[in-house]
């Protein structure tokens, strides 16, 4: 698609694996939780605990940390005061080392600044639990950017947990609130993620898609992609928004 006579006004932003590098702490604490009860009494080995975890799959409800050592006790069959014992200490090691790992990726702050230097709106589409998903954001520096940018009093941060059932990505749900708040027309509006359900719930209402692939390596080929699951553009890190909206130069 030609973005010749586009003129991008807000840039809305995922946050896990987009600004912030969630997998990679989700993982730390993952395996600091599992280390932990097995030290305090699991009935498995570390390697035995995590094949178990990976049959039990990684996701983000509401007291992750909780359900995942829940899951991890039922499946050693642990029963007793001891099962109680193992996920009070592998829930306070999962959120220790979570604390202590979340990190924005390097070029976030950078770019957050260059773009509200030279006049972006900047705006927030997550699924997820707000007070988890804003946790992430206050403890990575990253909440001011987004909490800072108002229309009409209202910040442009949309979290499918104040959405209700139904809201999750690529459900258009809240990329159209994203356009009645912001009073953008869709293509004044670009979108940042990591994922396809990302590209397709823009592409869905209108907005310019840019789908962010780091691992090269994966062997995936998302420039093949047709239809609502073909972005816009395809970059390799957030830094390089920059490039498309030609920051720094003439804006498009």
């Amino acid at each position: 698609m030609s973005g010749k006579t586009l003129r991008v006004s807000l840039v809305l932003w995922d946050i896990d694996d987009t600004l912030i590098a969630t997998t990679r702490a989700a993982t730390a604490a993952r395996d600091a939780a599992v280390r932990a009860m097995c030290a305090a009494g699991l009935p498995a080995s570390f390697d035995e605990a995590n094949a178990k975890v990976d049959l039990i799959g990684s996701y983000w409800p509401l007291k992750f940390h909780y359900n995942l050592c829940l899951a991890l006790v039922s499946e050693c069959r642990v029963r007793g005061k001891l099962r109680e014992e193992l996920i009070d200490i592998g829930s306070q090691a999962y959120k220790e080392r979570f604390s202590n790992s979340v990190k924005p990726f390097p070029d976030a702050k950078p770019t957050l600044t260059a773009l509200r230097r030279e006049g972006y709106k900047l705006g927030i589409i997550s699924t997820g639990e707000k007070n988890f998903q804003l946790y992430k954001l206050r403890k990575t520096g990253l909440l001011d950017y987004f909490y800072r940018e108002k229309y009409f009093g209202e910040e442009l941060v949309f979290i499918s947990s104040d959405f209700g059932d139904g809201a999750d990505k690529p459900s258009p749900l809240m990329y159209r609130e994203a356009i009645r708040r912001s009073g953008a027309r869709p293509r004044e509006i670009m979108f940042v993620g990591d994922r396809l359900s990302d590209v397709v719930g823009a592409n869905l209402v209108g907005i310019r898609s840019v789908l962010i692939v780091r691992d090269k390596a994966s062997g995936k080929d998302y420039s093949a992609r047709l239809g609502l699951e073909k972005p816009d553009h395809l970059i390799g890190k957030a830094s390089d928004v920059m490039k498309i909206l030609k920051v720094g130069s003439r804006r498009p």
